[in-house]
């Protein structure tokens, strides 16, 4: 018996969507854990503690569902082979544990790291990578938990990045200022 609500929680569960007030039939979910219940990141870390273990040459970072396997050396064509086996590999892995990999752009993205000299030296090399066929976007600037890293990590993207995001908002905060009480613009303004 108590296995039983375990079971229930996990399997035998149904999703209805509702669109423009109609209602679909209800479908059977085979996958996943309930969006926003408690036991939710448990299983999810549970479930997901095994994800370094298909990687050869790669080193993995994961916080919550943000995931980031990297590799080093001055040698770029051991940075690409290293990193497209260990792709295969969580590609197979992931495959196996009914999981995908997000390609859009800013959720999977390649970024090569290093002082401006070594990046310069690599600027004929095209490091290109695919999972199943779909390639990876390469970027020059990625989103890392809230930090804007750039190829040099000298800070300036993100920087930047943050300045223009409160320029904006001060601005907003001007151009309404004169329609609000100053309860309300302090409220805004913090």
């Amino acid at each position: 018996m108590e296995r039983q609500w375990f079971t229930d929680y996990l399997f035998h569960r149904k999703q209805i969507v509702q669109f423009h007030g109609v209602l679909s039939e209800p479908n059977p979910i085979n996958t996943g854990v309930p969006q926003g219940s408690i036991l939710g990141p448990l299983l999810f870390l549970i479930f997901f503690n095994d994800v370094h273990s298909p990687l050869c040459h790669c080193k993995i970072i994961t916080y919550a569902d943000v995931t980031v396997i990297f590799t080093s050396s001055s040698d770029i064509d051991a940075i690409q082979s290293s990193l497209s086996q260990d792709l295969d590999n969580l590609s197979n892995w992931f495959c196996d544990n009914e999981l995908i990999f997000n390609l859009k752009k800013g959720k999977s993205e390649v970024l090569l790291f290093g002082t401006g000299k070594r990046l310069n030296l690599f600027q004929g090399c095209q490091v290109k990578f695919s999972v199943n066929g779909f390639p990876i976007n390469t970027t020059t600037c990625y989103k890392y938990l809230g930090m804007h890293l750039d190829p040099t990590l000298n800070f300036e993207t993100h920087f930047q990045k943050n300045y223009k995001k409160a320029a904006g908002r001060v601005n907003l905060l001007r151009c309404i200022r004169s329609s609000i009480d100053t309860f309300t613009a302090q409220c805004l303004y913090e």
